[in-house]
Parts: structure tokens; sequence; C-alpha cells
């Protein structure tokens, strides 16, 4: 891989790890040699962990385009959450035969399942693309104009790459506001196998209630494997496809931990916000958080009755469910933990310590104007575009029909003048995971999907309520709802779009024909493109002025906190470190790091979420853990607690010790390290982790997994 050099972040690690918070960061693979992580208790060098040269143990993690796993054996298996690859459990299952409740064992590779969209991507290389993105950028260019320019020099940047080698998959992400651009390249392995997974009472115990809490006794932990053509590179899933051979796997460790241990993770962290204004801050806590919990809310309250009613939509719904209850416990998370740490009126009160330390006017002062009036913009138009886009989201065929609308205007340009995700190579990727989406479409769960949003547009603020909304409420009917339901059960009663074929067909379609097209769940589909275009270019509106103002604030901060600023997250590959550690949440409460399967004893109550199999019970009660017991306590470990620096897409991530060896599966954070997303606090912070010793008890004791137990070259006693 071609070296990075990243001045201004290694400026940051270099001068800045004194002041800044020791396990606070999550840090690019070039930034690692400067961390000191001896100092910290590694005892393998830096370039053991990434170099330019091998890669390292860092090659053995990948990404899942949402979670992160790692190839454990030479033969492509994968390691990494249940809850990673629950739509994969879903996809295989039938009401006779739910994989998500009894899990899947495969015993030879011939039964291995088809996980019918899950793909696997192998970071091949990355370099900087900084000037190149930049150019023909002028300082006085308009916002709009600037960001028009960085895009289409991007869409040039991949286009020729793609070009050299069609099947590695290409993408451009900014660092620091924009003010860095790396290129990075990575093979998209789009055959992908499910091998193992646990039974629901284990990947799943403690279920909502217990997420983003500790104690946890969750075995959330499954096995993929990856699959190529005979000649080794990716291909289309088929019979003849043989198992990938990764260039490095990890190395799993039986040794455990001790309180204060050294641990890392090396994963896929997807979306933190540290360096944002108080104007960011005051829209999500008084505007975007109340808003998506309400909404969240109502609509896992009506797909979990549509669940109750029927056991086969209770399976498609099953990972959408999941999904949104954590993001809802997650949005919750975010609003208490911005009221709790008191982050808005600090951040407002060090803007103040700026106004009056530079003056008014100031460059300083100007800024911080400028924020304010943009996110005053915001809040004119929010709500609306927010309600539209989740109407666009979860109603399938709304979806599908304003997807193909744009995809039509979006092929009349050249592919570089395009927007992002709308070049030739995202059509066949558009149209596989539209394909596996169908496998959860039902039509009636989709037109009461439609109904519930209908009301929400209803009720959005009147400067934002759509016209479509406001024109069929205007018409005579007892209520808005009862028009609502009469509205959608004609269009989907008279619509062609029942099936997948016609859902495909669409995308063969030019924009002319589609405007002519009189199928009635088009025509509405039009309507809603007609008025959410503009609002989206309200938004890119907005985001290209905050492009051009973000990198100035950082200036300031870099000015007023030197030595603080690594890059947010953003879904690239990073190494953040920590220790095992326990926490203090409360007054009087000292929370121990790890658990033990005692605790399963004590929380099961026999009734979801806290069942637990008899014979996983039966083991517990008899303490039949093998060589694999913790030596001091002789107990069987479960969960433990660290102070690694993670958020959302860290999921599956390994846990890695000392030496680099595999001891444990990071799956969730306590509730305190939600606001992490914006502050890190180094007291309250944790990612919770799934000991790889539980996981190897579980594959040996309870389900005889011993054709993988060999794969993974584990002794079993």
């Amino acid at each position: 891989m071609k070296k990075i050099y990243l001045p201004l972040l290694i400026f940051a690690v270099v001068f800045g790890l004194s002041s800044a918070r020791a396990e606070e960061g999550m840090f690019l693979l070039d930034q690692i040699a400067e961390l000191h992580l001896k100092q910290q208790g590694c005892r393998i060098p830096a370039s053991a962990i990434w170099n330019p040269r091998d890669g390292g143990i860092a090659r053995a993690v990948v990404s899942l385009g949402g979670c992160t796993a790692s190839f454990v054996s030479p033969d492509g298996l994968i390691l990494t959450n249940h809850h990673c690859a629950r739509g994969a459990l879903q996809r295989n299952s039938t009401p006779e035969r739910n994989l998500l409740i009894t899990g899947f064992l495969a015993n030879s590779t011939q039964e291995e399942l088809p996980t019918f969209g899950t793909h696997v991507y192998v970071l091949l290389s990355f370099q900087e693309v900084t000037e190149k993105v930049s150019a023909g950028i002028g300082d006085d260019m308009p916002a709009q104009e600037r960001k028009k320019t960085r895009d289409a020099n991007k869409n040039a940047l991949i286009l020729a790459e793609e070009k050299i080698d069609p099947t590695v998959d290409v993408k451009i992400v900014d660092m620091h506001a924009g003010e860095q651009s790396i290129l990075f390249r990575s093979m998209e392995i789009r055959d992908v196998r499910l091998v193992y997974a646990p039974p629901q009472t284990i990947g799943v115990f403690g279920g909502d209630i217990d997420n983003f809490e500790w104690p946890r006794h969750t075995g959330d932990y499954t096995f993929l494997r990856a699959y190529v053509g005979p000649d080794g590179r990716p291909a289309d899933p088929a019979d003849e496809n043989i198992p990938y051979r990764p260039e490095g796997w990890l190395k799993i460790s039986l040794d455990g931990y001790r309180e204060n241990d050294f641990c890392m993770v090396i994963g896929y962290p997807g979306s933190t916000a540290r360096y944002r204004s108080s104007f960011d801050i005051a829209y999500r806590q008084n505007s975007y958080y109340p808003w998506r919990i309400r909404i969240l809310n109502d609509y896992i309250h009506l797909l979990e009755t549509l669940a109750d009613s029927d056991s086969n939509r209770a399976i498609q719904v099953a990972s959408l469910l999941a999904s949104l209850n954590n993001s809802l416990k997650n949005s919750r998370g975010q609003l208490d933990g911005l009221i709790r740490t008191d982050l808005l009126e600090k951040k407002r009160a060090e803007e103040d310590v700026w106004t009056k330390k530079y003056g008014e006017p100031s460059p300083q002062a100007d800024l911080l104007g400028e924020l304010k009036v943009q996110y005053h913009e915001l809040e004119s138009f929010a709500e609306g575009i927010n309600c539209l886009g989740w109407f666009l989201r979860f109603n399938q065929l709304l979806s599908v029909a304003h997807k193909a609308l744009s995809w039509a205007d979006e092929r009349q340009k050249p592919e570089a003048e395009r927007k992002s995700g709308y070049m030739d190579r995202d059509m066949a990727n558009y149209k596989d995971r539209l394909s596996f989406r169908y496998r959860n479409y039902n039509a009636e769960t989709d037109r009461l999907t439609f109904v519930f949003f209908c009301q929400a547009a209803n009720d959005l603020p009147e400067n934002q309520k759509p016209h479509f909304i406001q024109a069929r409420v205007a018409e005579k009917a007892p209520d808005a709802e009862t028009t609502f339901q009469a509205f959608s059960k004609k269009l989907y009663e008279k619509t062609s779009l029942t099936d997948l074929s016609s859902w495909l067909a669409l995308f063969d379609l030019t924009a002319e024909q589609l405007q002519q097209s009189q199928d009635p769940l088009l025509v509405f589909a039009r309507e809603i493109y007609k008025e959410y275009e503009p609002l989206r270019e309200k938004q890119r509106l907005f985001d290209a002025r905050l492009e051009r103002l973000r990198p100035r604030y950082l200036q300031i901060l870099r000015t007023e906190m030197p030595g603080t600023l690594y890059p947010d997250a953003n879904g690239t590959k990073r190494l953040t470190f920590g220790h095992v550690k326990g926490y203090a949440p409360r007054d009087a409460v000292q929370y121990l790091a790890s658990t033990t399967t005692d605790g399963i004893l004590e929380k099961y109550t026999g009734t979801d979420p806290f069942d637990a199999p008899h014979e996983l019970l039966h083991l517990i009660r008899t303490a039949d853990y093998g060589a694999l017991r913790e030596p001091k306590s002789g107990k069987m470990p479960v969960n433990f607690l660290t102070t690694l620096d993670t958020t959302g897409g860290n999921s599956g991530s390994p846990v890695l010790d000392s030496e680099g060896n595999l001891i444990g599966l990071l799956f969730d954070g306590n509730y305190e390290s939600i606001v992490a997303d914006y502050r890190f606090d180094p007291e309250l912070t944790r990612s919770i982790c799934v000991d790889i010793r539980y996981i190897l008890w579980l594959m040996q004791k309870f389900s005889s997994a011993h054709r993988l137990l060999d794969e993974l070259g584990i002794p079993q006693r």
C-alpha cells in the first residue's frame, strides 16, 4: 500500500496525546506508528499491526458495509456479531424453519447457506488525493460550485481507477471537513455464506432491555465464509466457487485478560461529530432527536402489532424491527447524553470566549454568525426533508419508484457529473440489493407503512407540510386517516408494481417513459419527487456551505485546543486502543469489568428476552467449562468492558490483546457511551465485548461445532 502523509493529523498525535485522553481517538492506519502504543502496554511493534509491505494483522479485518468482521482461518472463515448477520438469518428463514430462533450450524461447506446480499470488503490500498480533489477550486468560488467541482473531481478519479480494475470497489473519503481526501481501494467479495450462528436465546440474550446496558450476558457472534471464483477473483454466488484464501487471519488466544490489561480494536467506525459548533448541537438536541424518537417509537409500535398478527410477517420485519429498536435506544441515549453532559452550554461558553478574545467584528465572530444563519435556515425545512426521506426509505414501493426516477434523471448526465451512487457500476449493485430486499416485501405491511408516513407528513408544521398531503386532506373525508387509508388501498390495488420483475423493469425506462406512466403508484411517486428534490437541493446547499465553514471552525479549535484533532469516524478502517476496565456510572454504584455465566442464571426468566436453552442452563449449573474456564475463579467469562473508543460500524470488530491475538468481539457500548459521538468521557465511555472463550465454549459444549473448532486450531478437551 502507498504511504499517506498526514501532517496535520500526525502533529495532533505526536504533540497532542499528552493533553488528549490516552484512550480517546479512532486513528487512521498510517498514524499507528506515532501512537507510542508500547507505553500503553502493547507488546508488539506498530509495524506488526500495520505496515505498507504486508499489511500486518490489520489486513485480516474487513468491512461488511455497516459492520466489521475478521478472517480467522486460512479458508475464508469470518467472525462477526450475531446482530450483523441477522439479515442473513432472516432471509433464510420460514415459519417452519425459523433460523432467527433456532440458529444454524453447517456441518460441511456444502451445507453453508447463501446470505443473499452480504458483501465483504477487503482493503487493498489507499492514498491521499487531496490536491486532485481540490483541482480547479478558487478561494472565491461559490459554495455550491465548489462542491460540484469537488464531486466531479472525485467521480473522475473513481472512473479512472475502475478502468484499471473494474472488480475493485473505489471510494474517496474526506477527513477533517474536506481538508484532506483519501482514495480507498477494496476487493468486494460477493459470495458470502452463513456458517454458524447460535440460537436467539444466546445471540440476543437480554434483547432490547439489555441493549446499551451493563452488565451483559450476550453471545453476540456469528461465523460466515467468503467465497470467490475458481480463479481466486471475486465472483457472483455460484456452486463452483471456492473458499477465499486471505493473506492473513487472526490468531486466537485462550489466556484471557485482567483488569487494566491493554487491548485494541481495528474496525470500521461509522460516524462521529466531535468538532461541531453549538448551533449543530442545538439542532440535534432541540429538533432532530426529539422528532426521531417520536417517529421511531410510533413506527416500531405499528410493526410490532403487524408482526404479532402473522408469523411470516414477523420474520419479514424481524431484522428491520431490531434495527429500529436499536436506533430508538441510541437516539434516546444521544439526547439524554447531550442534556446530561450539558454539552450545548459548554459549546456556547467556548464560543463566547472566542468572541471576547478575538473581538467583534473578527473572522472568528463572523464565522459563528454565518453558522447561526445556516442552521436557522436548516430549521425551516429539516422536519419536512427528514419525514419525506424516511417515507421513501421505509415504504418499499415508493423507495423503488423514487430511485427509478432519480436514476433516469442522472443517466442523462455524463458519469463524472452525476450525484454520488449513480455511476453505471452502481446500477448492478442496486439491482442485486433490490432482489434481496424483495424477499422481505409484504404488500399489506408496505401499505400500512404508507399510511403511517402520510399521517406523519400531515403532522408536520404548516410551513413544511407537503402539498400532496394538504391536497388530499382537503378532500371530503371524516378524518385524515380515513383519507390515507382509502387512498393507499386504491394505489396498492391498481399498481402494476407487484413483483420483482416489475421493480427491475422500472430501471430500463427513460425519464420520459417514467413521466408518461399512468401507474397510480408512479403518479404519486412523481408528486413526492417534485417536492422532495427541491428540499434535497436545499440540503445540498446547506452541506456545501458547511463544507466551507467547518474547516474554519476546525482552525479555531486547533488554536484553542492544540493536539486533540484526530479525524472523526467516517466508515474507514481505524485503530483504537484502551484497557479492560469497569466504571462507576452513579453515586455508590461500581461495575466490575467482566461478567460470567452465573449472570445468565440470575437473569433467566424462561420468557423472552431472558430465556435460555435448557441445555445451556444445565452446562452452567454443572460448571462443565473444561479447559476454557477462567483459571483463577473456575468460572466461564461471558462479556467484558473496555475503554476502547468506538461507535456504530465497530460492531463485530476483533478485540486484540497486547500480543495482537484475538480475545473477544466488540458488539455494543454502554448507555453512557452513546453521547461519545459528540464528546468522549474517559470515566464513563465503555465498549462491551463478548469473550472469545465463551464463544469457543458454546461451540464445543453446546453446539458441537467440532469442524469449525478444528479449523480454528482449538484443542477440544
